[in-house]
């Protein structure tokens, strides 16, 4: 088993991306008091949810591999 350490970098997002990060928090939160009045509309709802998810994955791997920028772990020091 190796030990070598890695770290992760973090860096500040630009506006756009922090603005997007508010906008997809209020909205799964609204989401989720729906759910919590309406139970019957919930499993439609995780449907509809996981669906929105794995095509927005996917866009973003595509773009990965498209551009070849990735989040990369670095060796520490």
């Amino acid at each position: 088993m190796s030990t070598e350490k890695f770290e992760v970098q973090v860096r500040k997002l630009p506006t756009w991306a922090r603005a997007l990060g508010v906008v997809v928090g209020l909205a799964s939160l609204a989401a989720g008091f729906l759910v919590l009045l309406f139970p019957a509309l919930g499993l439609l709802f995780v449907v509809y949810m996981l669906a929105f998810a794995l095509i927005l994955l996917g866009i973003e791997r595509l773009a990965m591999g498209i551009t070849g920028h990735a989040y990369v772990a670095t060796k520490r020091e």
